[in-house]
């Protein structure tokens, strides 16, 4: 028999599983429809995985450049096929899950201003270190009513990584540089994965009632955008010197 609800969320990732809580909390009666397993792509496969493998990388450094601080370590290196292991879905045993294609090739890493291509959508890529070391920014163009926005999906938007006055001075540093390129590309849109952050449910209810003529809410014009940038920066400065220079950490 066919059951009805008030609310179906397509993907049960960190941002459908999510929302679908936050519906049922409202008191919709709500189902997930998720493909593979509970969590989605990013808690298995993406995005968690790979801050493993960032935080692998993190101590490789660490180790390997310890002196510094009087550790040393000989002939430090990373066993990758250990570090695979890690990643392994065990439903799969040996094999990949089909789902999913190859790891992308190791030592291969992105340039400012590389690109991939999605059909007809190019999307240019940045180097931002933001809360975690390796974030990307994505630039790209989106059209609204037959006119054409750059749009910024901005990674690694808070200060999870603890008090850090040296990674708070690299965050900082971050947004002052890429002030000057979102400048140079126009970007008219910025866009979170984190919902809260760019207020983008909001913005949705407001598309959805959008009378002919008037503005996309997704346009915040490029002033914003600058204007973000610079408040991240001020923020992550405000916090080192909170926290005082000599804190130690890096």
């Amino acid at each position: 028999m066919a059951e009805a609800y008030d609310q179906i969320v397509i993907g049960g990732g960190p941002g459908g599983y999510v929302a679908a809580i936050r519906a049922a909390q409202l008191g919709q009666r709500t189902a997930v429809v998720e493909r593979d397993k509970a969590g989605g792509r990013c808690l298995n496969y993406a995005c968690i995985p790979a801050k493993t493998v960032l935080r692998t990388a993190e101590i490789f450094h660490e180790a390997a450049n310890g002196a510094e601080i009087g550790i040393v370590a000989k002939d430090v290196e990373i066993d990758w096929k250990a570090l695979e292991e890690t990643q392994r879905d065990p439903l799969f045993g040996s094999k990949r899950n089909p789902l999913f294609g190859d790891p992308p090739q190791r030592d291969m890493s992105v340039n400012d201003g590389d690109t991939i291509t999605l059909g007809d959508t190019t999307l240019k890529l940045y180097v931002i270190p933001g809360h975690t070391l390796g974030t990307l920014a994505t630039v790209f163009t989106l059209h609204d009513q037959g006119q054409a926005h750059r749009a910024v999906a901005w990674g690694g938007t808070a200060y999870n990584f603890g008090p850090l006055p040296d990674r708070l001075q690299l965050y900082s540093d971050t947004t002052v540089k890429y002030r000057a390129v979102l400048k140079q590309e126009g970007a008219d849109m910025f866009l979170s994965n984190h919902a809260s952050f760019d207020d983008s449910i909001a913005k949705m209810a407001t598309l959805r009632e959008r009378k002919p003529g008037q503005p996309n809410p997704f346009v915040v014009g490029q002033d914003a955008v600058q204007r973000f940038l610079t408040i991240l920066g001020e923020c992550a400065l405000a916090t080192k010197a909170s926290i005082g220079e000599g804190t130690a950490g890096k």
